[in-house]
């Protein structure tokens, strides 16, 4: 074929494919105009009813409509945190399922919570509630922080085994803060708050060692946990001024109620120390219980007890 033919024929069915559009063009703009009629429409509805809608009973949350798992709440675990979470999301107005970053605000607001250490997963459901599946942070330590001056009282200050302080006011009494393994020697509170990280090492030692010997601390009959500085003197105590009192290295000592007297057993350093070359807490925790049966209590032990070496 000469290519004036082909430039014909390519014209043609250029020509062809024009009209077959030009025909079908005008149905798909007024299709385009339809569909932006339609969604005007239906936003304006929206806007008149949508508020409605989103409050309606079957979509609006409750506290009450949010399921926490694992439930019932730990016995330490005060107040219901669903009710400060919950506080947090209507700052903006009646909460629905159908919000569509509900999830998000929701994880946000339980992990400000200091007794859940994670947000696992979130589940919406129709009609309207929630599943929350969390970690809570557990007790295992009570700081005592001397009140300073003439008073004989200390404050004391709840911790979990990672040494992050938790609330305490108002959800121990005295009988139940009188349970729990105690650590002495620390002048100041906890400077960041608490579902913070306590900033000394005396705390983030002391919370290890007592994870372990919580099962076993009324049983044992002990009494407190003690931290004694490395680089101290005799006192084993450095000044509070200074940052090695807070950040220095430790050996701690454990003490067991006795009669007449109390008796001091060394531990050693943190189970997470790096330059820590101790047994294990658990194998010291046996230990302990194989001289309590033995001897009845640890006080009546007749040799020394150091659990700091081999």
């Amino acid at each position: 074929m000469s290519p004036a033919k082909k430039k014909s024929a390519s014209e043609a069915k250029y020509s062809k494919l024009s009209a077959l559009f030009a025909g079908w063009g005008k149905y798909l703009l007024f299709g385009i105009l339809i569909a932006g009629a339609l969604a005007a429409a239906g936003y304006k509805i929206w806007q008149k009813v949508g508020e409605r809608v989103l409050a309606a009973e079957e979509y609006r949350l409750t506290p009450e409509k949010i399921r926490l798992s694992p439930w019932p709440l730990p016995e330490w675990v005060k107040p219901d945190p669903r009710w400060d979470a919950f506080d947090q999301l209507q700052r903006r107005g009646p909460v629905s399922i159908l919000d569509a970053d509900l999830v998000e605000r929701l994880a946000a607001a339980f992990e400000q919570n200091p007794w859940i250490a994670k947000v696992h997963r979130i589940a919406k459901e129709h009609p309207a509630a929630v599943e929350v599946e969390v970690g809570y942070r557990r007790p295992v330590l009570m700081v005592l922080v001397d009140a300073g001056g003439n008073t004989p009282y200390a404050e004391a200050y709840a911790v979990d085994a990672e040494g992050v302080s938790l609330p305490t006011k108002n959800c121990f009494t005295p009988v139940e803060i009188a349970k729990y393994p105690c650590l002495i020697g620390v002048e100041n509170p906890p400077a960041a708050g608490v579902g913070k990280r306590w900033g000394d090492s005396r705390v983030i030692g002391g919370a290890e060692i007592a994870a372990a010997l919580l099962p076993v601390w009324e049983k044992l009959r002990l009494k407190q946990i003690v931290p004694r500085a490395i680089s101290a003197g005799a006192s084993g105590t450095l000044p509070a001024s200074t940052q090695s009192a807070q950040f220095g290295e430790y050996r701690f000592e454990i003490i067991a109620r006795g009669t007449p007297n109390d008796k001091r057993i060394p531990w050693g350093r943190s189970p997470m120390d790096k330059n820590s070359q101790d047994f294990s807490p658990a194998q010291k925790v046996k230990k302990l219980e194989d001289l309590a049966a033995e001897f009845g209590s640890l006080d009546k032990c007749p040799r020394e007890i150091d659990l700091s070496r081999h």
